[in-house]
């Protein structure tokens, strides 16, 4: 109900355009692919919530250019950190 077949298509042919729907200028809270991991012993690339599964509770705040910590000794493996969000 309320899509005709002309609706549909342009519905459709949202997807075929190269024009972001998406206001560019605005800040964005998802970092590029790039800064979303980062391995223990490396400078953070992006200030924010990191967690890492390698420790539980391990989500902290950190800010860019600070050290990633490690944890040799956990029994999950390699200390590897996931960019969480901007959120409390």
């Amino acid at each position: 109900i309320g899509f005709t077949e002309d609706k549909t298509l342009a519905w459709y042919a949202r997807f075929d355009t190269h024009e972001s729907p998406l206001d560019l200028s605005a800040p964005t809270l998802a970092p590029s692919t790039e800064t979303a991991r980062v391995e223990a012993n490396h400078t953070c690339p992006q200030s924010g919530y990191w967690y890492t599964p390698a420790k539980q509770n391990s989500r902290a705040l950190f800010k860019q250019g600070e050290l990633m910590p490690d944890f040799p000794t956990s029994t999950y493996g390699a200390t590897i950190w996931y960019w969480g969000a901007n959120q409390e």
